[in-house]
């Protein structure tokens, strides 16, 4: 919900013609009002533990802006975007980058995030990543180099999700009822590796980026597909696919497939077989022009590399996330949103075990309301339950700990 509230002409930015600057800003603090944690083994009575929390301030979340600043014209412009964050006394350069264009075709160079797929999102609002989007398209919750795969300039070592330097090229083409996007990145990533063998054997001409590309084609009224293709380093490749179908205007759909792999050899002891692959289905559909559902749906699945000769090692990971919406009035929405994620099977030197070997899911439900006392402000509050190992057997109980959690979150949102 960022909105624009100023267009000043700042004859300072030497752009080629006269530029604009917009200027958005959003403040939030995410409190707590009430927070109460359980922490158990069934097999042992002795163990026990938990805690009460009232009134804190950032107990949902850190207090944070985010102050963005967009200068451009028809040839060039740039973006700053920094968060200030009132929790930590600190200050964080989310995005900062500049681009130029020149008839098709752009150049962007910077730290940016640049997702084309529309991620099913529009009924988010101020809730937590965690109780709504928790994962981004892509490998969820495990894996190695298909982690929000659509996000090309993400660093997949970093589970924050933290951006790093890169620069791409794209062309767009738009002819009437189809649009094509082009695009190709080089990405900081310490070093992708040779390309070409020397009479040594060893690699020669390193590139110092990663790579990546994005194709992207949309045919109104039909379908939007786009491919997204990573490779950080030489032996590491990840791509996802993502079809999102333009059919019903009362449908907003997302299906997707993500797959990464690991080429590096190992040596004569070990198979260079490591993969990993995802499949996302995704669904907003308005039942009413004030009731709406949304669906997200995750499978992961990695693959470990393994001996030669010895038995395969999988891990299975499921999350899944509905909510529902309903606009009582302008001012007023309802909202009870529900997820569940854990392992679902895996498979350990040849032994299977079961979501319940593994510690089941944790399971959250949120009923909730939004106020809005404008199309600038919003304060959201709700009923946040959570347990933790639902399902899990009786003798990983005893030897792990359970938590379950009562929370009344509560945000106070503006933003111009």
């Amino acid at each position: 919900m960022k909105k624009i509230v100023s267009a000043l002409t700042l004859s300072a930015l030497t752009l080629g013609v006269a530029s604009a600057a917009d200027i958005s800003i959003e403040y939030n603090t995410n409190a707590s009002l009430y927070k109460e944690t359980h922490t158990r083994k069934e097999g042992n009575t002795s163990y026990g533990s938990g805690t009460k929390e009232v009134l804190d301030l950032k107990g949902y979340g850190d207090a944070e802006s985010d102050f963005i600043i967009k200068a451009s014209n028809d040839f060039a412009g740039f973006v700053l975007d920094i968060d200030p964050n009132a929790s930590e006394k600190k200050n964080t350069l989310d995005e900062y980058y500049g681009w130029l264009r020149y008839g098709n075709l752009q150049v962007t160079t910077g730290k940016w995030t640049g997702r084309y797929v529309n991620r099913v999102k529009e009924d988010a609002g101020s809730w937590a990543d965690d109780d709504f989007e928790r994962y981004k398209p892509g490998m969820a919750g495990i894996g190695m180099y298909g982690m929000d795969i659509d996000n090309l300039t993400r660093n997949t070592g970093d589970k924050n999700g933290d951006q790093v330097l890169g620069t791409s090229v794209a062309y767009t083409l738009d002819a009437g009822d189809i649009s094509v996007l082009a695009k190709g990145l080089v990405i900081e990533s310490g070093r992708w590796g040779g390309f070409i063998k020397g009479e040594s054997g060893a690699y020669q001409n390193d590139i110092e980026g990663g790579l990546g590309g994005e194709l992207a084609v949309r045919m109104d009224k039909l379908f939007d597909i786009n491919l997204a293709v990573r490779s950080l380093h030489r032996n590491e490749l990840a791509f996802g696919l993502f079809v999102r179908p333009l059919v019903l205007e009362e449908l907003n759909a997302l299906i997707g497939f993500t797959f990464g792999r690991d080429f590096k050899d190992y040596g004569d002891g070990m198979d260079s077989n490591y993969y990993e692959w995802a499949v996302d289905l995704r669904a907003r559909y308005a039942i009413t022009d004030s009731l709406f559902v949304t669906t997200m749906n995750n499978i992961s699945v990695q693959n470990a590399a393994k001996a030669k000769g010895g038995e395969d090692n999988n891990l299975w990971h499921i999350w899944n996330m509905v909510s529902v919406a309903y606009d009582a009035s302008e001012q007023l929405r309802l909202q009870l949103t529900a997820q569940n994620e854990g392992y679902l099977k895996a498979t350990q030197n040849g032994t299977d075990y079961a979501s319940g070997d593994l510690g089941g899911f944790t399971i959250s439900v949120i009923p909730g309301v939004v106020w809005s006392f404008n199309e600038n402000a919003s304060i959201t509050a709700g009923l946040k339950l959570e347990w933790e190992n639902v399902g899990a057997t009786n003798a990983w109980k005893d030897e792990n700990s359970s938590t379950r959690t009562v929370q009344i979150p509560i945000v106070f949102d503006v933003a111009l």
